[in-house]
């Protein structure tokens, strides 16, 4: 089934590319943080955004399962962005469970 989302240009990048550089940077600096943002995007929009961290080996091996078209298996699953982090991993604040 051909997906008939399009994302806009700044959400869009060449998949083949993307997956070159990732696979050589895994091969450099195979612990490097990599923060994938992920989309759910419906026949209402996007529904669902969220950043995943992962190594960059990871990462890599992930990027190899996106379609050209930025899906994920060919599910309404997208990346949309694919950034690399040269920082720790964020601190999230202690929750207040009750």
């Amino acid at each position: 089934m051909k997906s008939s989302v399009s994302l806009p240009d700044d959400y869009t990048f060449d998949v083949p590319v993307a997956r070159a550089q990732l696979a050589a940077l895994a091969l450099k600096t195979p612990d490097a943080r990599i923060a994938l943002t992920l989309a759910h995007i419906g026949e209402g929009g996007l529904e669902a955004e969220s950043d995943i961290w992962l190594k960059a080996t990871e990462a890599a091996a992930l990027l190899e399962q996106v379609q050209d078209d930025q899906r994920i298996l060919g599910k309404p699953i997208y990346v949309l962005r694919i950034t690399e982090s040269q920082f720790e991993t964020p601190q999230w604040p202690p929750r207040d469970d009750p």
